[in-house]
Parts: C-alpha cells; structure tokens; sequence
C-alpha cells in the first residue's frame, strides 16, 4: 500500500505537466489568433458588399452565427442564463460589441470612408477602455500602462497616416466609424463588469440573436433588401459568421475573463498594421514602410500594457 502512494504522484505528474504545458501554449497563442482574427474583419467586407447592402449582410451574418451556436450548445448540452438580469446584460453587451460595432464599420465602409481611416479611429479603443476602466473598477494604472497606450495608439497612427493624405472620405462615414469606436469601447467594459459568469457558447448565442434583431429592423426600415447571390458572398458570408462571429468573439471572450480588460484591449493596437499586412497579401495593395515601423511600435506598446498589466494583478 506505503509503495502505491509513493507511485500515484508520480503516475500523475506527467499528466499535470502536460496539461500546463497545453495551457501555456494556449496562452501563446491565443493572443496573436485574435489579432489575426480580428484583423480580418477588415478585410473580409471587401469582398462582400458590392453583391449586398451593409445592415442586410451583417442580418445573413449573425443570423449564420446564431445558428452555428445552437447546434454547438446543444452538442456540448450548454447551461443556458436564467435569471431576467443575465439576459439583460447579455442583449446590452451584444447590442453594443456587435450591432453597434458592426453596424458601425459596416456603415462607414459603404457611406465612403477610407478603411485606413476607420481602422485609425478604431485604434484609440485600447486607450478609451483605459479610461473607462479605471471610471468602471477604480482600478489604478501606472506610468507604464499609459505610456504603453501611448506608444500602442502612436503606432496606429503612424501605420494609417499616409491614409489621410489621401483624403478621409465622407462625413457620414467618419461619424459612423466614431459610433463604432464608441460602441466596442463601451462594450468591452461592460462585457467584463456584467457578462463574465455566464457560458460562453450560450451568451454569445444571445447577444447574436439581440444583435440580428437590431440590425434587421436596421435593414428594413433603411435598405431594399436586395441580394446578388455569388460565391464571394456566399463564401465571405461563411467566413465572417463562423471564423469571426463565432471563433473571433469567443476567444475575446475568454481572454476577457483570463486577463483584464485593458490588457486584452491593448491588442487591438495590433489591429490596423496586421490589417495592412493581410491587404497586401489578399489584396494585393503594396506594404508600405509605414506599415512595418508601425507593427513595430504598436507591438511594443502592447507588451509595455501587457507585462505590467500580468504583474500588477498576479499581486
């Protein structure tokens, strides 16, 4: 008996340390798959709104996405939110992070403002939600963390600027775009203080639902409906719902509750100049060197924001 207790820790440790060794690698990765993610977004309605008008795609999109996440609750048999409150919090949450975002980007790209530019004004999210995060949680902040907001915001600007001397598009569109920074800023905030306790797969499914409702009521009471069916649409539809709706969302979701909110924030520093890199490749738009100096600064900005962001809540 004395020589199986010695024996099961060392039955077990193996298997403990492979999976910490699975988390630690999660954790690498995680970070640099959402920027990736994340960044398609940008790309990815260029393909897709000369066939469609911009509220009635993101209705096919998040109608696409709430399906996909029904069939996966119901397979991994998902506990669903109960209480009146947590159905609350979840349809503000959506509205904001989706309709409002969403909507937001969407409406810009068609009313003519320039994609540089609505990444540009997309950028200042991260430093906004350190804002409101300290008015949300009284949390205090160090030199560090601002001038790495600081630096991270600088790096946007300086990958996007060349963008403005090319003119910034119409009035409506920046305006739209400035709604869209507003809306995911508040969002990210409110998602962390209220919607942290819920299951992933079936409060996203819920924020989508509220999400195509909005969005839909958008798209008749403002556009004909008219739809150009092709396989870019088709495919771009597929991609957008599933890769961003759902992968891309979730796992912002999950690294919202593993860290904090202006940490996970401080990534989308990384947004516009990895939105540049995938323009060249899908494309075919040059990388300018503004670009690449920009990825530079703005991934130093995020490691500043991270790093002192890990050791200030590991105390």
């Amino acid at each position: 008996m004395s020589d199986q207790i010695h024996r099961t820790p060392n039955t077990l440790a193996p298997v403990a340390s492979g999976a910490t060794a699975r988390r630690r690698i999660v954790s690498l990765l995680a970070p640099p798959g959402f920027v990736l993610l994340w960044s398609t977004g940008f790309v990815g309605p260029k393909f897709g709104l000369p066939y469609i008008e911009p509220m009635t795609f993101l209705s096919l999109r998040f109608a696409l996405a709430a399906g996909a996440l029904a069939l996966l609750a119901l397979c991994l048999h998902a506990p669903w939110p109960r209480t009146p409150g947590e159905i609350g919090h979840l349809a503000v949450s959506g509205a904001l992070l989706h309709a409002g975002y969403l909507g937001g980007v969407f409406a810009a790209l068609d009313a003519g403002a320039e994609p540089g530019v609505i990444a540009l004004i997309a950028g200042v999210q991260p430093a906004l939600v350190l804002i409101l995060t300290r008015l949300a949680f009284g949390e205090q902040f160090r030199c560090r963390q601002y001038a790495g907001a600081v630096l991270g915001l600088a790096g946007v600007t300086f990958t996007v600027w060349h963008e403005l001397t090319n003119g910034i598009g119409t009035a409506a569109g920046v305006g739209f775009a400035i709604f869209a920074l507003i809306a995911i800023s508040l969002g990210t905030v409110y998602q962390k203080r209220y919607c942290g306790r819920t299951n992933l797969v079936t409060s996203s499914l819920v924020q989508f639902l509220v999400a195509f409702a909005v969005v839909g009521i958008l798209a008749v009471a403002s556009e004909d409906g008219k739809i150009i069916w092709s396989w870019p649409l088709v495919i771009t539809t597929a991609y957008l719902a599933i890769a961003l709706s759902v992968g891309s969302i979730l796992l912002f979701y999950a690294l919202l509750r593993a860290g904090t909110a202006h940490q996970v924030s401080s990534l989308f520093f990384l947004v516009p100049p990895t939105t540049g890199l995938l323009s060249a490749v899908l494309l075919g738009e040059s990388l300018s060197r503004e670009s690449i100096i920009g990825m530079f600064i703005a991934a130093l900005g995020v490691a500043l924001v991270s790093t002192v962001s890990s050791q200030h809540s590991g105390r």
